[in-house]
């Protein structure tokens, strides 16, 4: 993969919009759309997408835990 596709990824995992992340990425505003699309379809593309939302979605899920358990902590407190 390459650092313009990598960093593509990135920011398509952090935004959803295809387009934007390939202007971003440093791909042409012309062919952005066309590019975008064609690049979703690129398996390392695809494979590194779906590493970093797993990554995401991961971590969010740390990050409500730790609220829920500072929650029943704080509940404890006041009983």
């Amino acid at each position: 993969m390459t650092a313009r596709q990598r960093k593509f990824a990135e920011y398509y995992v952090e935004s959803g919009n295809a387009t934007q992340s390939a202007v971003k990425a440093g791909y042409s505003k012309k062919f952005a759309h066309t590019n975008a699309s064609k690049l979703l379809n690129v398996e390392e593309v695809k494979a590194y997408v779906q590493e970093l939302t797993e990554k995401g979605q991961q971590r969010r899920l740390m990050l409500l835990s730790a609220a829920i358990m500072i929650f029943v902590a704080q509940l404890d407190l006041n009983l």
